[in-house]
């Protein structure tokens, strides 16, 4: 689903897009505010919830050590 299909049909996206919108609209943050604001909540919800979201895979998917 796009980000604008789901402007139009998922009540907690719309709402949280017309919040930023507010808010650049009033001149109280700027794009880039925004895009470090997501990234920032991003972070904090992965440190808060290690095994939700991994953020890079684990060493040992990418290679495991022969067994011998």
């Amino acid at each position: 689903m796009t980000p604008a299909e789901r402007y139009h049909h998922d009540p907690i996206f719309h709402h949280l897009v017309e919040i930023l919108r507010h808010e650049l609209e009033a001149a109280r943050m700027t794009p880039t505010e925004v895009r470090e604001a997501a990234m920032f909540a991003q972070i904090l919800y992965e440190q808060r919830n290690p095994r939700a979201f991994p953020t890079w895979p684990d060493p040992r998917w990418i290679y495991e050590e022969p067994t011998r």
